[in-house]
């Protein structure tokens, strides 16, 4: 991928699709949470809501790509490529011997394109930056040692995650 180095540059939230991290890596910070909340149990509460981007891909519009690469610092070469690619396929169908107008894609990325999780990922970022910013100066999540953790999201599967259940609705 030609910009991969600007896009491996992601927050600490996202888990998949990135050089040495792991989606299981998940698993181990949320086991890391419940015992610290059995450790102190009397100090902390865990709620957890899991949540799913639904057709993820397949939604992706191409506005969201281009504004994801250029937060990220994407040559501007690079996204006019991309973005062409992307919005040159078009589709037609037919049943029978009626067959549809040709029909331009305006959103999804291509599933089995080696760039798409790359791309994906940059897409994530900046609304998983705005949401964690927002969460903090609300007091929202969960304070670990000198992070705040109120998401974990791994690939299209996301875990907000709060110490007050009033906190939850709201996230």
């Amino acid at each position: 991928v030609l910009g991969k180095s600007n896009l491996d540059a992601l927050s600490p939230y996202q888990y998949a699709f990135r050089k040495s991290f792991q989606a299981s890596e998940i698993l181990y910070i949320f086991r890391s949470l419940i015992e610290k909340c059995i450790e102190w149990y009397n100090i902390c509460n865990l709620f957890v809501v899991d949540g799913d981007i639904w057709k993820a891909y397949d939604t992706t519009s191409h506005q969201r790509v281009v504004n994801g690469l250029r937060a990220k610092n994407t040559p501007k070469v690079l996204v006019a490529a991309w973005v062409r690619e992307l919005q040159k396929m078009r589709s037609a169908f037919r049943i029978g011997n009626v067959e549809s107008r040709e029909i331009r894609r305006n959103r999804s990325l291509i599933q089995g394109d080696p760039a798409a999780p790359y791309i994906f990922d940059a897409v994530l970022d900046q609304p998983i930056i705005e949401f964690t910013q927002l969460c903090q100066s609300r007091g929202w999540g969960f304070k670990v040692d000198n992070l705040w953790l109120p998401l974990l999201v791994w690939a299209d599967n996301f875990w907000i995650i709060a110490h007050r259940v009033e906190h939850v609705q709201p996230m």
